[in-house]
C-alpha cells in the first residue's frame, strides 16, 4: 500500500470518527436501555465520570470496562496523532521561520513523529529541538530531518 492510499484511509477514518461522535453526541436515546449504543458511546466519546453509573445500570463487568477504556483510548490516540500530523507544518513555520518541504515532512514523520507524540513528546518540543540543532549547526541545515533527528538523539529522546 503506498502512502497516498495510507493517508487518504486516514482522513477517512478521521472522517467516519467524527460523523459518529456528532451522530452520538445528538441521539436522544436513552443509553441505559440500548447497551450497543453505551459501548460505542464510550469508545467514540468517552464516559468520563459518569462511566461507573452507565456500567452498572446496563450490567457491564469490570473486565467489560477496562476493554472499553483501552478502545476509547486507542480512538483518543488516533485523533491526537491526527491532530499532530497536520499540526506539524505550521508549527514548523512558525518556530523555523520558513515552510518545511514535503520530503523532509515524510522523512520526520515516518522516521520519529509519531513514535515520539505516542510516547507523549509534545510535537512543539520535537520541533524547538531540531530548530536549536540547526540553529547551532550551520552545516547541516540543508538536512532539515538530520536536525531533528541528531537533535533529539542528542536529548535522549530517540
Amino acid at each position: 500500500m503506498n502512502k497516498e492510499q495510507i493517508f487518504t484511509g486516514q482522513d477517512d477514518l478521521q472522517e467516519a470518527l467524527e460523523s459518529l461522535h456528532t451522530t452520538l453526541v445528538f441521539d436522544p436515546s436513552d443509553w441505559a436501555v440500548s447497551n450497543r449504543k453505551a459501548w460505542i458511546y464510550g469508545i467514540v466519546i468517552g464516559w468520563g465520570d459518569v462511566l461507573e453509573s452507565v456500567a452498572k445500570a446496563i450490567g457491564w463487568t469490570d473486565e467489560t470496562v477496562e476493554r472499553l477504556k483501552k478502545y476509547h483510548n486507542a480512538v483518543e490516540a488516533y485523533r491526537k496523532g491526527t491532530e499532530q500530523h497536520s499540526n506539524l507544518y505550521q508549527l514548523f513555520q512558525e518556530i523555523f521561520g520558513f515552510e518545511l518541504s514535503e520530503r523532509s515532512h515524510d522523512i520526520i514523520e515516518e522516521s520519529i513523529g509519531y513514535t515520539l507524540i505516542h510516547e507523549g513528546v509534545p510535537l512543539k518540543k520535537i520541533v524547538q529541538i531540531a530548530k536549536a540543532y540547526y540553529d547551532e549547526h550551520e552545516w547541516a541545515r540543508d538536512d532539515i530531518p538530520y536536525c531533528f533527528v541528531t537533535g533529539l538523539h542528542n536529548e535522549g529522546l530517540i
